[in-house]
């Protein structure tokens, strides 16, 4: 693996790909919705692709690592996840077209050393790393080999399509996917493959209790029948840096839910490392009220997990529900919080 800057030669190659599929304006027959792969030959990954420019705002292509980034794209197609989220669930490589005010100083010295010149709106290339909670990210030398492969093999699959998308259609649940092969001289040449998107597998993070007083203690705690609580996590749009790529800290929400009051809220850097602290936020509640909840209703698997085990611990069913009206009104109040400091 090569986490380090692509060469010169590298971003020659994929600035030049670029070019070529932005001279093809294929976004003017090509939907989003018409998502293909490519298989990296160098890991064997699959990134699904999805074009972008048919709404006239938003030009490039998207490609989505594997089937979590795949299931997640469809998800935020279907409208299951709210516009805000979309930027920190992402998990693609892009190559997008902007606005000179949108380059910042590192793409600029980029295309100087290349020579290059772009002129107008939506015209400068732009390539990202977009990861689950972190900060869009400039692309390192693996990444630049893998979205030129990408870019060469859309702009195939976009200009075939501009007479049928008949090869573009699923096989039932399989998706064409243009992989790298050897032919009879060793030469690698790209062919049309339809493959099955393979199970996701995607692990939460998991706590329980080790304090078994605590935990009967808990458990004899009478359940109020007359309230429940909705337990959130929402990512903050106030980036953190600090050393490295910067990340999107996390608001987690105890909500009445009934009332939608506020019972607790706390920052945290990232499930993974403050997921504890979100737990313990429900055990002083429950403490301080000597009352436990009738149900904890969550909308991402990923706070299912995280309150799961505690919960059959003590004795607390767990449910997934859509964010209620009131915790969309506290994150429309938070983000817009955090926006105007």
């Amino acid at each position: 693996m090569n986490n380090g800057l692509p060469t010169l030669e590298e971003w020659k190659l994929i600035f030049e790909a670029g070019e070529q599929f932005k001279q093809s304006v294929c976004w003017d027959w090509m939907g989003e919705g018409d998502v293909f792969g490519v298989k990296c030959p160098e890991t064997g990954e699959i990134y699904y692709c999805s074009i972008m420019g048919s709404g006239g705002a938003h030009f490039g292509i998207a490609a989505y690592r594997g089937t979590a980034g795949l299931n997640f794209f469809f998800e935020a197609l279907e409208g299951q996840h709210v516009s805000s989220e979309i930027m920190y669930g992402q998990n693609c490589l892009m190559c997008s077209f902007e606005d000179r005010e949108m380059m910042v100083k590192e793409d600029l010295q980029v295309i100087k050393s290349l020579g290059l010149k772009f002129r107008g709106r939506k015209q400068w290339t732009q390539f990202r790393d977009y990861s689950p909670g972190l900060y869009p990210w400039f692309i390192n030398a693996d990444q630049c080999k893998i979205l030129t492969h990408i870019l060469q093999q859309a702009l195939q699959v976009a200009m075939r399509c501009r007479e049928s998308k008949d090869h573009l259609y699923r096989r039932g649940d399989k998706l064409l996917v243009r992989t790298q092969q050897k032919d009879a001289t060793g030469k690698a040449v790209w062919e049309d493959s339809y493959l099955t998107p393979q199970p996701s597998e995607i692990s939460f993070t998991v706590f329980q209790l080790q304090d078994e007083v605590l935990v009967r203690k808990l458990k004899n705690i009478k359940t109020d029948n007359s309230y429940a609580v909705e337990a959130e996590i929402l990512y903050v749009p106030a980036p953190v840096q600090e050393e490295g790529r910067p990340y999107y800290p996390m608001f987690c929400v105890l909500m009445e839910r009934k009332e939608g009051i506020v019972l607790a809220s706390e920052m945290i850097p990232q499930i993974e490392s403050g997921g504890h602290i979100f737990l313990s936020m429900l055990l002083e509640n429950i403490a301080d009220s000597e009352r436990k909840p009738s149900a904890i209703y969550v909308s991402k698997p990923a706070i299912k997990a995280l309150f799961q085990g505690l919960c059959e611990q003590i004795g607390i069913p767990i449910h997934n529900a859509p964010q209620s009206k009131a915790m969309n009104e506290f994150r429309v109040g938070m983000e817009t919080h955090f926006r105007s400091r």
